[in-house]
């Protein structure tokens, strides 16, 4: 099997800055104006590893780095300023560098470097989008009071990318990995509760929990939307994505 390789740090860095140049970053400092700062906000993007590319006259890069601070990949995807919806399919970064450089690199989960030292502590709010990962991020760190650590959103980019079955390949089983022995709740982005649910019957005693929110990302996005978001309602409905982790373990 070949080896896997991995992306320069160095690359991954020189992305980490420009977001008035990011579409999806504009949006954000929009949707959280009042109640984070400009500064806060690039803080959050910048520990979650999102860069600005200038494709398409201004990009979101999501980082893929493992929980052993390896860069595997990207998802580059162009959103709009205005509403924060995406503009079409994201691309891979790791299939365009092995066309051109002829070496095999693997994803992981974007945000499972957050998970390096304390995944055994926090509960794993695992999300299907970046875009929503984030949005809940930015959430819990406007609540305040420790929140952000209670909680670490991460995306796994879609229903199809945590599959028990497929732990034995290595692509798949390297973005698994991580979630190993840890408290998960998943919050579909669309109304995708039963494919969940079968997931869910396949990791039990795997994971240290794993649940299905009975809620979606849409009450969240609604909220931005309507432009009247505040901290109350962040805490609302960040507590009610984090109350079946506490349901399992009362």
């Amino acid at each position: 099997m070949p080896a896997t390789h991995f992306i320069d740090n160095e690359r991954l860095e020189n992305t980490l800055k420009s977001y008035h140049h990011n579409p999806l970053a504009v949006w954000l400092y929009k949707s959280f104006d009042g109640l984070l700062l400009k500064d806060e906000i690039k803080d959050e993007l910048r520990r979650y590893k999102v860069g600005t590319a200038r494709l398409m006259g201004g990009s979101t890069v999501w980082w893929q780095v493992d929980h052993l601070m390896r860069v595997r990949s990207a998802r580059i995807g162009k959103y709009s300023s205005d509403t924060g919806l995406p503009c079409g399919e994201p691309s891979l970064l790791h299939h365009e560098l092995s066309i051109l450089e002829d070496l095999t690199y693997h994803s992981c989960y974007f945000g499972s470097h957050l998970l390096a030292e304390n995944r055994y502590e926090t509960t794993v709010l695992l999300f299907e989008s970046e875009r929503s990962a984030m949005v809940a991020a930015l959430m819990a760190r406007a609540i305040g009071y420790g929140m952000e650590l209670l909680v670490t959103p991460i995306a796994c980019s879609g229903c199809d990318r945590f599959d028990r079955s497929m732990l034995d390949r290595l692509s798949t089983a390297g973005a698994m990995r991580v979630l190993r022995g840890c408290r998960v709740v998943v919050v579909p982005d669309n109304d995708n509760h039963v494919a969940w649910q079968r997931k869910a019957e396949g990791v039990q005693g795997w994971c240290e929990t794993f649940v299905v929110s009975p809620l979606t990302t849409q009450r969240m996005f609604a909220l931005l939307q309507s432009g009247e978001l505040t901290r109350e309602q962040c805490a609302e409905i960040i507590m009610e994505y984090y109350r079946p982790a506490l349901m399992q373990t009362a």
